[in-house]
């Protein structure tokens, strides 16, 4: 090609008379614009590009190095006698090479094109909704791989300057109000939501409105969950629960957590939960020394270690099997793999388990609780972060006042922490001693380092998709038919995403000096029924029609509402919008201590009546707020459900979930 455009730009100089002073140069030449034009494309990697795939970056870097090459060929006839030509000759032979080596590789992509074109009108008649940088991404997408049978007709876009204009060769038809008519008129298959920034009220609205067609709808997910913010054609699927309670993204400051992640030694509790495996999995992308993955389930820890030695090659995993109940086994695990870092999220969570189950609750969440930080502290852990959740606000049922009472373990060990370092001693936990003393010893003897955790809890509301929450309940009655059951109409309840919790958990950790319950920012709270009818629908079913929704009554503990702060509690804003700390009362250490030590001594009863149980119940409420309210008999009512006596109230799916 560089001899023919040499040749060529002679011949037409000179309108096919050449002088033989520059004809007799062709043999001497040729070869120096051949390695000349050859080297200059070879520096902007035009022979290492798929021409049936090019784009405008492609035609860019073709010209640049057509550019290059005929700047190096005209310094070298400035400067030295090799090349003696007229200057024109250059400049038509930029545009003759330029011609001949372009409109082959581009002859392709264009034969390419048009057999795609002439395909895809056989293919699914897609319209895309959001004309802007997602919106252009996708018909590219569609446009690379003619094999996924797609036709885009059109795009649509609030945005009245994009209408009627082109994206990639795809009408902008007009606003999304427009949608109803659009399909109708261009005989629309399917209408796929590309708007990966927008909130969930702009979701709900689109939604709405494809709904007065008989289009199939699909979405793309947010831009979090987008890799590199990048949109692919297999990022496009079903519109998912999460879509609707959509929010912005979180912004996280990575350099903090990596900070204190990044070659360390971290555990995680609970590591088999909905919260717990988020938090290995995100933990795992820091690069830590060592992760602990500690749970009581045999599956959920076989599953987790499975997926992260997948997801993470080369990791340094530790799968351990065991309760957080058992003291001692806490102890030895920390004193194993001596943690820097302590994710707390192991914790019974069900409402209506843990009413007739309250000896179980105290035990795992407020004693487990308690063993996993003292054994964090005795043996040196940097920090220890615990998973709380809004029930323990005014907690009204079991599992809500356990998580409190967690909560002020988890401040009493800090308060320990600092009147300890005060007066230059180890601190004692907020538990029933210490043997005496003997393990306290013992662990100092055994190189343990005692004082300078940072103890702090995160508290927020339920996780969407968590196991046993009332979303997968919904989609399961859905499946088998209906009825789809609801406890009350007016039941509303805060929610978030796993990741989006996850990610909060690990920057409200980076932020914590001890002492602290952070509160995340939930946004508003969700009404159930209204996430019964979304389910619905989403499903392709008509709310009433389909699938009805039955309303069964308040379970025994359960609110109307859920609050976010304590009586006493204020609101603090920290670095992080997302993020707040609550300032109460100062955490009397004596006064946790005691409870903690008699619901100690009182499950070591194996004998547990209704009228033990009772008054275990009764202590846990006096600890936490200072007064018994649940009576013997909200306990022997749940004891009778739970024996399969006749139930007091129709039984509905369980609550969402709240941490695990």
């Amino acid at each position: 090609m560089a001899a023919f455009a040499v040749s060529a730009a002679l011949h037409l100089r000179f309108d096919g008379n050449v002088p033989s002073i520059y004809w007799s140069q062709l043999p001497t030449i040729i070869p120096l614009f051949v390695v000349v034009r050859i080297a200059s494309l070879w520096a902007f990697r035009a022979y290492t590009s798929l021409w049936r795939y090019a784009t405008l970056r492609e035609a860019l870097a073709g010209g640049a190095g057509v550019a290059l090459g005929s700047v190096l060929l005209f310094t070298l006839a400035m400067t030295t006698s090799v090349i003696r030509l007229p200057r024109s000759v250059f400049a038509i032979e930029a545009l003759l090479f330029a011609f001949a080596a372009g409109a082959p590789r581009f002859a392709v992509r264009w034969r390419r094109a048009w057999i795609q074109k002439a395909s895809g009108q056989r293919g699914k008649r897609v319209l895309i909704v959001g004309a802007g940088d997602a919106g252009s991404m996708l018909v590219r997408e569609f446009e690379r791989q003619p094999h996924l049978g797609v036709h885009v007709v059109g795009l649509v876009d609030d945005d009245v300057t994009k209408i009627n204009r082109e994206l990639g060769g795809v009408r902008v038809l007009g606003r999304r109000r427009d949608i109803p008519d659009i399909v109708k008129r261009y005989g629309v298959e399917r209408i796929i939501i590309a708007m990966p920034s927008a909130g969930a009220d702009v979701i709900r609205e689109t939604m709405a409105i494809c709904r007065q067609t008989d289009a199939e709808l699909k979405t793309l997910p947010p831009v979090g969950e987008l890799v590199a913010g990048q949109v692919r054609a297999q990022d496009v699927r079903d519109v998912r629960i999460e879509d609707l309670l959509r929010r912005e993204p979180v912004a996280t400051d990575l350099t903090a957590i990596s900070g204190y992640l990044r070659g360390k030694r971290v555990l995680v509790t609970g590591a088999g939960g909905s919260i717990g495996s988020e938090l290995c999995r995100q933990v795992c992308a820091f690069e830590p020394e060592l992760l602990v993955l500690l749970d009581h389930s045999e599956n959920a820890v076989f599953e987790i270690d499975a997926e992260l030695r997948e997801r993470c090659p080369g990791a340094a995993l530790a799968p351990v099997i065991a309760d957080i109940r058992h003291r001692a086994k806490m102890d030895q695990v920390c004193r194993r793999y001596r943690p820097h870092v302590v994710f707390h999220a192991a914790a019974h969570k069900h409402v209506p388990l843990m009413e007739v189950n309250p000896d179980e609750a105290i035990a795992n969440n407020v004693l487990g609780t308690r063993n996993v930080a003292e054994a964090a502290a005795r043996w040196g852990a940097e920090r220890f972060v615990m998973v709380s959740t809004d029930k323990a606000v005014n907690p009204g049922n079991v599992m809500g006042a356990t998580k409190r009472m967690a909560e002020l373990v988890v401040q009493a060990m800090q308060a320990a922490h600092n009147d300890a370092a005060a007066n230059g001693a180890a601190a004692e936990g907020p538990g029933p001693g210490r043997e005496n003393g003997a393990a306290a010893d013992g662990a100092a003897a055994d190189g343990a380092v005692p004082g300078g955790t940072r103890f702090v809890s995160v508290r927020f509301g339920n996780v969407l998709g968590s196991r046993g929450s009332v979303i997968p309940m919904f989609q399961r009655q859905i499946e088998q038919g209906g009825p789809v059951t609801v406890t009350h109409p007016d039941m509303t309840r805060y929610f978030m995403t796993i990741p989006e919790a996850v990610q909060l958990i690990l920057q409200a950790a980076a932020i914590g000096r001890g002492g602290e319950v952070f509160l995340l920012d939930m946004g508003e709270p969700v009404r159930i029924a209204d996430l019964a009818h979304d389910l619905i629908r989403l499903s392709g079913l008509v709310p009433g029609k389909d699938i009805e929704i039955v309303y069964t009554g308040v379970r025994p503990g359960e609110k109307l509402f859920e609050e976010l702060i304590n009586d006493g509690e204020t609101v603090i804003k920290t670095s992080h919008e997302k993020i707040m700390a609550l300032a109460g009362r100062e955490v009397d250490v004596a006064a946790v201590r005691d409870p903690v030590r008699r619901f100690g001594e009182r499950l070591a009863d194996e004998e547990r009546d209704e009228r033990k149980l009772a008054q275990l119940v009764d202590l846990l409420y006096a600890a936490v707020d200072g007064r018994p309210v649940h009576p013997p008999a909200a306990v022997a009512a749940g004891a009778a459900v739970a024996t399969g006596a006749a139930p007091t109230r129709s039984p509905e799916p369980a609550e969402a979930a709240k941490p695990s």
